[in-house]
């Protein structure tokens, strides 16, 4: 599903109209970048949080030279058991 196939479901589901369903979702993902450090949960959906990834050798492809990846932070969305259940 593309955004803009998102946008024209939730207008649908919810009777607003396109740019009101897209300025949620704008707004939504503003939120969630901003506040991902503390963790957000939406109860039934999932939680975003941040992960601490550790420092690792990897392999370039092209060159086969080792690199050292450092350390960093990945986004990750954990979904809810009832989610799951629900998809499953």
């Amino acid at each position: 599903m593309t955004k803009a196939e998102l946008v024209a479901s939730i207008a649908a589901k919810t009777g607003k109209t396109k740019i009101e369903a897209e300025q949620f979702i704008e707004a939504f993902q503003s939120v969630v970048k901003e506040n991902i450090s503390a963790g957000i949960t939406i109860r039934g959906f999932g939680t975003f949080l941040l992960k601490d990834r550790a420092a690792k050798p990897a392999r370039n492809i092209k060159t086969g030279e080792t690199i050292q990846i450092p350390a960093h932070k990945a986004p990750l969305l954990k979904f809810a058991k009832e989610f799951k259940e629900e998809v499953r």
